[in-house]
């Protein structure tokens, strides 16, 4: 699963005085969202691998390794932005 953590805490709370033009989300406002953004995705992700994969076999399942091929297409997301 995706996770926003290190550089990107800094940058999302910074204030105005350290970065000028950037988001200065409260650190109580940035934390409750990504959670929740965090906890939508877990159901999202739960919810598919029931009905993509329910039919597969155990082994074919951590040969396709999912969740590695999402982190790497939603990294490519990010990086586009």
């Amino acid at each position: 699963m995706p996770q926003v953590g290190g550089v990107g805490d800094y940058f999302y709370t910074a204030d105005e005085a350290c970065l000028p033009g950037g988001p200065a989300f409260s650190y109580t406002f940035y934390t409750t969202w990504s959670a929740i953004v965090q906890a939508i995705f877990a159901m999202v992700g739960i919810a598919l691998f029931q009905t993509a994969f329910k039919t597969w076999r155990l082994r074919h399942i951590f040969w396709v390794r999912p969740a590695q091929l999402l982190a790497m297409c939603s990294s490519w997301f990010v990086a586009c932005i």
